[in-house]
């Protein structure tokens, strides 16, 4: 590809949008490995008509809430905690969406039975995906005109390095970030394994940026708010999140 720099703009709501993953399953992992090392240096934009085009959604297996609350997620939590991520690899989902496997230490618990010292894995549905791995996600599925328009307006040629974006302008979370997460337990976990998930994906995590000040990102399709600021977040303190688990946890007592 011919130093392409630029991000998916269009079909985003296909990996978006409230969408439970269909995780495609081996026999040790709910995922396959793929894709590592890809990200925005070649990323690229592909222009499709998709009014014309009826895109099935799948049922969601999280519960409808108000994000831009954030007692209400603290409240659908299962467990919040601070943690720092050790490890993040990246997979890829059935039906075209990029997801992060990530390796997390507990440092402190607020809710929940996890204990400091405990390594978790957390999962989100954000991240790059190769277009190879893309188109071919359609192959198998119900959504064999969404492929064909998009082989019809990638350059053959180029596909084999060309990724999308599908991290809504929310930044990737890094080996060594140290993280606040409200977490549920994700529905892809098994008998064997638990998997969690942030509530909410984004809405879910708040991003020590030291100097006390922790912040929440949001998706740039949806921060109304952050473009009239020119900014994509919102921040607060430990003392401000701890105070407000505190508080939350005594109400559910009595509700």
């Amino acid at each position: 590809m011919k130093n392409i720099r630029a991000v998916i703009i269009v079909l985003a709501l296909l990996s978006t949008g409230g969408c439970s993953a269909n995780v495609a399953q081996t026999s040790d992992e709910p995922w396959e490995e793929s894709g590592s090392g890809l990200g925005p240096e070649n990323s690229y934009v592909i222009s499709i008509d998709t009014d014309s085009v009826i895109i099935p959604q799948t049922v969601s297996a999280e519960p409808a809430i108000d994000l831009s609350d954030y007692k209400n997620i603290v409240n659908h939590s299962s467990d919040i905690i601070y943690g720092e991520v050790e490890l993040v690899e990246n997979f890829n989902a059935d039906g075209g969406t990029a997801w992060v496997k990530e390796r997390v230490r507990v440092l402190e618990t607020y809710k929940g039975r996890l204990l400091p010292g405990a390594e978790i894995t957390v999962i989100q549905q954000t991240g790059y995906i190769s277009v190879n791995d893309y188109i071919n996600s359609y192959a198998k599925t119900d959504r064999e005109t969404v492929r064909n328009m998009m082989l019809q307006n990638i350059p053959v040629e180029d596909a084999g390095n060309m990724v999308l974006d599908q991290t809504q302008g929310v930044p990737l979370d890094q080996a060594g970030d140290k993280i606040v997460f409200c977490l549920w337990v994700s529905p892809q976990s098994d008998g064997e394994k638990t998997y969690y998930e942030p509530v909410g994906d984004w809405a879910g995590k708040q991003v020590d940026m030291g100097n006390d000040t922790f912040a929440q990102f949001y998706p740039s399709v949806d921060s109304d708010a952050g473009r009239a600021a020119g900014e994509n977040y919102e921040t607060r303190s430990i003392d401000e999140m701890k105070k407000l688990f505190e508080t939350e946890q005594i109400r559910s007592l009595f509700r």
